[in-house]
């Protein structure tokens, strides 16, 4: 996991980004689990420095490494209440019978008109990998908006709740721009669950979760699947969702529910 920590000119504080970044067959609890703890850490640091939070009793005297033992583990706890309580997440059977299912039409049937949620979808990864076997993969790819050219665009930027687009630096792209460069860019994330011979892709976009891909159900937030049994070969898929503009067959939507 990447840490880029933002100051923004004329402001107070910072903007802290935490990067995941893909990963390529792995156990998902340890990924999702090396992601969690240095990024809490990180929140405590701040906030014990900050002099706040369950922190303010230890007071500033700390040495440099009983803060950090401190810190991790706090974090580390953190990190095994979240898991409990998520992957304890109620998971649709029809999921469940997915993991199992031999072809295309009965997955299709498995998933019509079913939704997904947050953490439904991580206690499946974590389902799969546990009783299954299933190891983990996850993409990531973006595209920036046609017409602009990335060298006027800045390393940050931060679109606001009243349109406001925040920067580190200033660029001759005018707000306006600034902020459909931000709303028009492509993002995707893919991610799998596999095993040798077996896998199931389960992808979004930005535009799918924001509820701005108008053409399903006016926007209603969602999910993409394809499997195996679709007769494509994870790599021919993967090529595809890396292109600005994927070409799949058709496949279950599954509404998303945050």
């Amino acid at each position: 996991m990447k840490e880029h920590r933002y100051k923004i000119p004329g402001q107070n504080g910072e903007y802290v980004v935490f990067e995941a970044g893909d990963c390529e067959k792995v156990n998902p609890i340890e990924y999702y689990q090396n992601i969690f703890i240095p990024r809490n850490v990180s929140m405590y640091r701040r906030l014990y420095l900050a002099k706040e939070h369950k922190f303010k009793q230890f007071g500033a005297n700390l040495s440099i490494i009983k803060q950090e033992v401190l810190f991790r583990k706090n974090a580390i706890a953190d990190w095994k209440k979240w898991f409990l309580e998520k992957s304890a997440t109620e998971i649709n059977p029809n999921y469940l019978a997915l993991l199992e299912s031999k072809t295309k039409n009965e997955q299709k049937k498995l998933l019509k008109g079913i939704e997904l949620t947050t953490y439904e979808l991580f206690a499946l990864i974590a389902k799969a990998y546990t009783d299954y076997g299933m190891l983990f993969s996850q993409y990531r790819y973006e595209h920036t908006q046609k017409g602009v050219d990335e060298k006027d665009l800045t390393e940050f930027a931060h679109l606001e709740d009243s349109g406001k687009v925040i920067t580190i630096r200033k660029t001759k792209l005018s707000q306006g721009q600034l902020k459909q460069a931000i709303e028009h860019r492509v993002v995707l994330i893919a991610k799998f669950i596999e095993t040798e011979d077996e896998w199931h892709c389960f992808f979004t976009n930005y535009k799918s979760l924001n509820g701005k891909e108008i053409t399903y159900k006016s926007g209603k937030p969602h999910y993409h699947y394809i499997s195996d049994k679709w007769g494509l070969t994870k790599e021919q898929v993967i090529k595809q969702l890396s292109s600005r503009r994927y070409k799949l067959p058709s496949m279950p939507h599954l509404d998303f529910k945050r």
